[in-house]
């Protein structure tokens, strides 16, 4: 009876053994690393706010540019600039900074309603609204005096350099009279850009006006035939 007691215990212990040994082990919980928010993106600047920046500035140097051509005394650098600027551009270094304020004006302004909105188109035909406007005034320079192209350039007088260098080229691509009608057509495109309207809207005025300038040559003959007709037989 003792042997069978001290059996039982010994088969007891051993199935203990085996469970424990056969029993999954609970594995710890693993501690969960906080979570990292990613970072905000920094936008860089609007376009409508990188436009009024660049519309503040212009309004800026053009009032200052022009300030300094109505001052009697001005640094060396602001000397520089306005001497530069009149060799550069002749008559139009007047046009220059009026350019750049209504340009900024614009720019500032575009977002009211009677304001013509932002085009390329725009800053494309006033850009080449000025530089006919340069060739122009050196045309006329050189045709009312007696001074060359390059020393009516040199003094500051005409379109500048860059007038002469215009006009220049047209001249001897296709001669003076068609440098004339280039710049006439050149300037209608420049309009029509910078209004935004089509050519033929600002020339149907044209015809009308030739009419009644044929009608006015027409009675101004026919009073004249009549007076002196009269004369005769009398």
């Amino acid at each position: 009876m003792p042997q069978a007691a001290a059996s039982r215990q010994t088969s007891a212990r051993e199935k203990q053994t085996d469970n424990w040994l056969s029993s999954p082990k609970k594995s710890s919980p693993k501690k969960s690393s906080p979570s990292r928010s990613p970072r905000p993106i920094r936008e860089g600047l609007s376009l409508d706010r990188k436009l009024d920046i660049i519309g503040v500035i212009l309004v800026l140097a053009g009032f200052l540019t022009l300030l300094s051509f109505l001052s009697p005394i001005n640094s060396s650098l602001i000397g520089a600039w306005v001497s530069g600027l009149g060799k550069t551009f002749g008559w139009g270094k007047y046009l220059f900074p009026l350019a750049l304020m209504v340009t900024g004006l614009w720019l500032v302004l575009r977002n009211f309603e009677r304001i013509p909105q932002f085009a390329i188109e725009r800053v494309l035909g006033i850009i080449l609204l000025f530089i006919n406007l340069l060739a122009i005034f050196h045309l006329w320079g050189i045709s009312t005096g007696e001074e060359s192209a390059l020393s009516l350039a040199q003094a500051g007088n005409g379109g500048g350099y860059l007038g002469a260098a215009v006009l220049g080229a047209l001249r001897t691509i296709l001669g003076m009279g068609g440098a004339v009608i280039a710049l006439i057509a050149w300037l209608l495109i420049a309009l029509a850009l910078t209004l935004d309207v089509a050519v033929i809207e600002m020339v149907h005025w044209i015809p009308p006006v030739f009419n009644r300038l044929q009608d006015w040559i027409d009675e101004t003959r026919e009073e004249y035939r009549n007076h002196h007709g009269k004369g005769s037989t009398t």
